[in-house]
């Protein structure tokens, strides 16, 4: 410790001491780490990790805080040697975790500490500062992990991959599990954030903090770009090691009249002006599951898993679709991305095996959007008389729905007679719907959005990310749903300016391209459909009317990109009407007639064929699973403000998160005054669920709390537990009775 003293200068002795402290707590609990072959990515790493993690908030007498990421990014970004990614855990991260089982496929080139492999391990940092840090019992899961019984062998990298994951799972607050994902959990969000680092906590970007070198800290292989500016639809090959994740870079087209950055709170969004839609699909070889996606500074959870069923889908054995969403970033920040968005993709098995392999996967975006004309009028009525209605011009480049559709196929040749098959009006079809025109737009992406809200929301919340709003709360604000009524009346109205177009064909094989005919139906407000079919046959009776025998559609669709999530084509059609009239005559002779035409280039992430008859099962475990993470984090929440281990420091905390640490301290004063001599304080934002149940229950009788099970109580509570909390601290002093009586200004009655 003495030597490593001598070397370094005032400002960085701090940390270099709590690193080594933490290791003497390290080999007090666990001796086998004491070893010359224990792995550097756990010990050191751990070290480093945890040990500044927990100076992070330290605050000296002036109120500044020296070691919060912000002070030393800017305090280290210029310097020389490797202080820069030592401190802050930067390492190449599309290598696996465990670098000391993996040490031959890192690459001897690191920016800062060259060929000394090792070291990446000491940077392995961030994974343990996160495990202590993102959540609001963290650091409580460190404690018992450090208790849980230690590998048999502990020069075994892997061994301690195993012991690490286990421990996690093992380590719980009240009952819930604090990560209960284990490794994966924890990895898949940390890279999320260090890939998104200098934009989370740096508004200029600069030295080493830029994005040309900051990228070359942590990516070995680069990031790849894929403009959807020029393109809409890309595919991208990936080859991505177990518990490492690769970068990729995107770019779109801004969206809206006012360009928006999610790093700059100053800049609020225009109401309604959501993200581009944006589609990220990964197809490969049934590890699908092993797979987590990261834009912005966030994990996108519960994406969608399918299956192949009876290896129908050719050449590919599983699905991943994400509820992904972009964020334009301004071109023009010092040092930063220009435009381009860092997405991560991270293969994180939710179990480590020892026979872990690289995968292979294929990438396919999608930036679904249409460009749609329409031409003619259309026969609706007015007061009982038919009239004529321009259609919508279209014309515009709209963006779609970004969620593929899923649907089983109906192959029971009996259930779709054969003059209806040959239409497309039934049997095993590929159906795709395109909005065209600002309201059928804005009604597709309303729908979206509610989706998206619940996927993209960060449920650690304020803390973790304090002043970064998540995507899931940019759609909240965005507030669509304020929008669908006005839609709706003016689609009641007939007044809705857009058009919704729907193509029905016969099922595409995947991959298959080509030209097909299809049928073409175009919905605008009330009347009959608007479509592609033509008359066919018809013959004329005696009367001279016309009666159509057959019909014949006048659809076209070409494709020219088809993979999973990715469907890029064109279609053209003549449109038909139902003859209207009010004229009798003129019904008569011509029952159907042409009303315009149509022609669309579109991008939309395409179908799935599911369900027993597809060529895809969909599984939703993942979908579950995230659901019980979800409900053993909310367990967390309620931890009281200074409790919590994901308080962020001082000069990253919001000013709102300032106002409720003063006020939680204003608390604390108040009930130390409170407190009579030889009491112990009692903290009202402090106290266990368990006491708020039994309080309430003493409030009533017991004949009327009797088979009141304690879920309900807590539900109740819910709306009135702030009221009754400074009132329990009394009953707490008073030895918990089992009859209380509430005072007059509690203002609430049981």
């Amino acid at each position: 410790m003495k030597f490593n003293a001598d070397r370094a200068n005032e400002w960085a002795i701090h940390p270099l001491l709590s690193h080594e402290y933490i290791h003497l707590y390290q080999y007090q609990s666990l001796p086998g780490l004491e070893g010359d072959n224990d792995p550097y990515w756990l010990s050191d790493g751990q070290a480093n990790g945890v040990g500044f993690g927990m100076m992070e908030r330290f605050k000296r007498a002036d109120g500044t805080t020296p070691f919060s990421r912000r002070a030393m990014a800017r305090k280290t970004k210029a310097m020389t040697n490797s202080n820069f990614s030592f401190f802050l855990g930067l390492r190449y991260y599309d290598r696996p975790l465990d670098v000391d089982r993996w040490k031959s496929v890192y690459p001897k080139t690191h920016p800062e500490y060259g060929d000394s492999i090792p070291m990446a391990g000491y940077m392995t940092g961030s994974f343990w500062r996160h495990l202590i840090r993102a959540r609001p019992r963290g650091f409580e899961a460190y404690q018992q992990m450090l208790k849980y019984p230690e590998p048999s062998d502990p020069s075994s990298s892997y061994a301690w991959l195993e012991w690490t994951d286990a421990a996690l799972k093992a380590a719980k607050f009240n009952g819930a599990q604090i990560w209960p994902g284990g490794v994966r959990q924890v990895y898949s969000e940390m890279i999320t954030e260090v890939a998104d680092f200098p934009d989370l906590v740096a508004s200029n970007r600069t030295d080493k903090l830029r994005a040309d070198y900051f990228d070359k800290l942590i990516w070995a292989d680069g990031c790849q770009k894929i403009d959807l500016t020029t393109a809409t639809a890309a595919s991208v090959p990936i080859t991505i090691y177990p518990y490492s994740a690769r970068c990729l870079r995107v770019k779109m087209p801004y969206n809206g009249p006012v360009r928006s950055n999610a790093v700059e709170a100053n800049l609020p969004l225009v109401p309604y002006n959501l993200p581009p839609p944006f589609n990220v699909t990964a197809a490969g070889s049934r590890n699908c599951k092993d797979l987590d996606l990261g834009t912005r500074g966030q994990l996108v959870q519960s994406p969608l898993i399918l299956d192949s069923s009876s290896g129908v889908v050719r050449g590919n054995g599983c699905v991943a679709i994400w509820q992904a969403a972009f964020q334009p970033l301004f071109p023009d920040v010092p040092g930063g991305l220009e435009g381009w968005q860092t997405v991560v993709l991270v293969n994180a098995p939710s179990t480590p095996t020892s026979s872990m392999t690289p995968a292979q996967f294929t990438l396919n975006f999608a930036r679904p959007v249409a460009k749609t004309t329409l031409t003619g009028v259309r026969n609706t009525k007015r007061g009982g008389k038919k009239t004529k209605k321009p259609l919508p011009k279209g014309g515009a480049e709209d963006p779609q729905m970004s969620t593929p559709q899923l649907y089983e196929p109906e192959l029971d040749p009996g259930a779709c007679p054969p003059e209806e098959a040959a239409l497309f009006e039934c049997g095993d079809l590929t159906q795709i719907t395109i909005a065209a025109g600002p309201d059928a737009v804005d009604f597709a992406r309303a729908t979206e959005a509610i989706q998206k809200a619940t996927a993209l929301q960060y449920l650690p919340g304020s803390f973790t990310k304090d002043g970064f709003k998540t995507l899931g709360e940019i759609y909240q604000e965005a507030n669509p749903a304020a929008k669908t009524p006005e839609i709706m009346q003016r689609m009641a109205m007939d007044e809705a300016n857009g058009a919704t177009i729907t193509i029905a064909m016969a099922r595409l094989a995947e991959g298959q391209t080509g030209t097909f005919p299809a049928k073409i139906s175009v919905g605008v407000g009330e009347g009959d459909e608007i479509s592609s079919l033509a008359p066919g046959q018809t013959e004329t009776d005696a009367s001279g009317c016309v009666n159509i025998m057959s019909y014949e559609t006048t659809g076209q669709v070409t494709i020219t990109m088809n993979a999973a999530g990715m469907l890029v084509g064109t279609l053209s059609a003549t449109l038909y009407q139902d003859n209207n009239s009010d004229v009798p005559e003129e019904t008569c002779r011509m029952p159907r007639e042409q009303v315009g035409s149509i022609t669309s280039d579109f991008t939309t992430p395409g179908s799935f064929s599911v369900g027993p008859d597809g060529g895809y099962q969909l599984d939703t475990s993942r979908i579950e699973e995230q659901a019980r993470f979800d409900l053993d984090l909310l367990a967390q929440i309620n931890t009281p403000i200074e409790e919590r281990s994901d308080i962020l420091p001082e000069d990253e905390m919001s000013d709102e998160t300032r106002r409720q640490l003063a006020a939680y301290e204003v608390s604390k004063r108040d009930a130390r005054t409170r407190t009579r001599p030889g009491e112990m304080p009692c903290f009202s934002d402090a106290i266990e669920q368990k006491y708020m149940i039994e309080f309430v229950r003493a409030l009533a009788s017991p004949d009327d709390m009797a088979g009141v099970p304690d879920s309900m109580i807590v539900q109740m509570l819910g709306s009135v537990d702030a009221m009754l909390r400074p009132f329990v601290c009394d009953w707490l002093r008073a030895g918990r009775p089992k009859q209380w009586q509430l005072p007059e200004e509690a203002g609430v009655e049981f």
